[in-house]
């Protein structure tokens, strides 16, 4: 019953923002101009389409709105209730050859997703046009194009609104209060190439990741306790990449990338180690992980030339 809780709230959400989403995915990632709803009450719920953006979320961010009519400033972030990532449907057009949507990965080394922000405007906003202004230290992609230097537009009608409960029916005739929290990303040790290279590295048959990851499961940590997410950037690769993982003794984890065509691209090893938290168990990681050594190989098994583990970025999000 919690799943089908969560998956009907991911629904709902996701509608709301779908319009102003859409139109920032068909745009390669790129940042939307307009809030959606593109007009509200002072105390209303709208929706903001904020690009490609690797890592934001509320902890590193900041909104305000700034009025035309005076120029005043006014503190959004209270009032932010989720940062999200919504992706594409695979079957989409979206994800088919010509598509736009393969420069997010070749401008940002991740796969394509658009960041969406949930927000609460405050009351006492004043009436008619104006902008909000969002801040954050999230990485964008090395095209030109950041939230930081973008401004939405939004227009404030009169009236006094109130902030939508994000209500849906819970399957049992009752209806629940949606949560987009519950949207976020979980806490996470992210690993990454760094991109771009200033190397042409070949393409490989398969990536060996050794790492050590401390948390505090100890020795007792293993496969039923984390998970490895893999980046999927078919949208723009044709590498049919596959992973593996498995945890080894003394906190240590081992993953493996395969290529059975032999097509994978240096900045594909770009993973997310994510511990399973329930309320049977809570981990979390002491420290941040480190890499121990990266091997490369080509189709035929043989270890060849690639990044190094200083070539490699592991973060806590």
């Amino acid at each position: 019953m919690i799943r089908r809780s969560i998956i009907k709230t991911r629904f709902l959400v996701i509608m709301l923002g779908l319009t102003a989403s859409f139109v920032a995915m068909t745009l390669s990632g790129c940042i939307a101009l307009q809030t959606f709803p593109q007009a509200a009450r002072a105390g209303d719920t709208v929706t903001l389409a904020v690009g490609s953006a690797d890592g934001m979320s509320r902890a590193n961010t900041t909104a305000f709105f700034v009025s035309d009519s005076n120029s005043a400033q006014y503190d959004l972030t209270p009032g932010i209730r989720g940062i999200f990532r919504l992706y594409a449907d695979k079957a989409s057009s979206l994800y088919t050859a010509g598509s736009s949507t393969h420069f997010i990965v070749d401008t940002s080394g991740h796969e394509p997703w658009v960041t969406v922000m949930v927000l609460d405007l405050p009351q006492g906003l004043p009436s008619g046009t104006g902008k909000v202004h969002i801040t954050t230290t999230a990485t964008y992609p090395t095209i030109d194009s950041n939230i930081n230097d973008l401004p939405i537009n939004l227009q404030i009608l009169p009236g006094t609104g109130a902030p939508s409960s994000l209500s849906y029916e819970f399957g049992v005739g009752s209806s629940m209060t949606g949560n987009p929290a519950q949207l976020e990303a979980s806490p996470l040790a992210q690993v990454m190439p760094v991109f771009p290279s200033n190397t042409n590295w070949p393409n490989y048959g398969a990536v060996e990741i050794k790492m050590h990851v401390p948390t505090t499961a100890g020795t007792a940590l293993n496969s039923t306790q984390l998970r490895v997410l893999l980046d999927d950037m078919t949208v723009s690769n044709s590498s049919n990449l596959h992973a593996i993982y498995r945890d080894d003794s003394n906190q240590d984890l081992t993953v493996m990338l395969l290529s059975p065509i032999g097509k994978l691209r240096y900045y594909e090893p770009r993973f997310a180690i994510v511990p399973i938290n329930n309320q049977d168990q809570v981990i979390s990681f002491i420290g941040t992980p480190t890499i121990t050594s990266v091997r490369f190989f080509d189709i035929n098994g043989n270890q060849v030339a690639g990044p190094q583990v200083t070539d490699f970025v592991v973060q806590l999000r």
